[in-house]
């Protein structure tokens, strides 16, 4: 029985949230989605997640607060970070901040595939080396 990795989306954008939702089901994954911080918090501690794509600026919770929920709450999940406002700055605090990866908006479909693929496959390897 093979094992279906499930990610959570976090995008104030419901367009995006849906096309990437449809991206990642096409590869094979399990794709939830939240259109917000609070949302998406409230989805982790339900729920758990392999990886999660995180918008840096929502409305309500932005993407470094839920990020700072899923430490202190020792979820270890691996982020990758997705935004439009991206600097070097932000890069480097998402990094800085313990995300495994940085994409910026829009989307290279094939960049943010070779990204999830790996994220997925670091996870599953620390996984079975605990």
């Amino acid at each position: 029985m093979s094992y279906t990795p499930k990610i959570l989306i976090v995008d104030d954008e419901p367009r995006l949230c849906s096309s990437l939702k449809a991206l990642l089901s096409h590869q094979g994954y399990e794709a939830h989605t939240s259109t917000g911080g609070k949302q998406a918090m409230e989805s982790l501690a339900e729920n758990g997640f392999d990886l999660v794509l995180l918008d840096i600026v929502m409305p309500d919770v932005d993407g470094y607060q839920v990020m700072d929920y899923i430490d202190r709450r020792s979820l270890e999940t691996p982020v990758i970070f997705i935004t439009g406002h991206a600097s070097v700055d932000s890069a480097v605090s998402a990094l800085r901040g313990g995300a495994c990866d940085y994409l910026r908006k829009p989307l290279d479909h094939e960049e943010l595939l070779k990204t999830v693929a790996n994220a997925v496959d670091q996870k599953r390897g620390n996984s079975e080396q605990s």
